[in-house]
């Protein structure tokens, strides 16, 4: 574990990149192993997830939450935006029975209620961190100028924000 921290610390791209990069590699492997590993796979990868956010959350300034007025009326208009218009967007695919716990684990189950916790958590806290940090933090701001370590938070322009949307 030192040497990976080692090599963090030493790369703010490595430390903003690997993570998802960990995530995504796992997120191609659910299912791979047998229907049950779809559920197995998740929660490795939400344990292994967590586990860098830790190890990088000293590295990453950006990671710290700062709660204001502005960002919490931005997010619940976000939040409207996305349910609204869910209508709208065009669906790629069939939905599948993939996540439903009840069908794999039977019900009432200890299992049923586990993984929808693991599932919850893992949507909410640990994916958006992952994403943000991945995509506002790097890949934005790489977009914007090639000296992405040095370029502002708050910067805007056009082709990374169409970018990375």
């Amino acid at each position: 574990m030192n040497a990976l921290t080692a090599k963090l610390q030493a790369s703010p791209l490595l430390a903003r990149v690997l993570p998802f990069v960990v995530f995504l590699v796992l997120t191609s492997c659910q299912g791979s192993f047998g229907p049950e590993s779809h559920f197995w796979v998740y929660l490795v990868k939400c344990v292994i997830g967590a586990w860098m956010i830790w190890v990088t959350w000293p590295l990453v300034s950006e990671m710290r939450w700062a709660i204001s007025f502005e960002a919490l009326i931005a997010g619940t208009l976000v939040f409207i935006l996305w349910v609204a218009l869910d209508v709208l967007y065009p669906k790629f695919s069939q939905p599948n029975d993939s996540w439903d716990l009840q069908k794999q684990f039977g019900s009432p189950s200890v299992m049923v209620w586990f993984f929808a916790g693991v599932r919850l958590v893992g949507s909410t806290l640990l994916v958006p961190m992952l994403e943000e940090v991945f995509y506002r933090s790097f890949l934005y701001r790489y977009i914007l100028a090639p000296n992405w370590i040095f370029t502002a938070y708050n910067s805007f322009a056009v082709k990374p924000f169409l970018i990375t949307s």
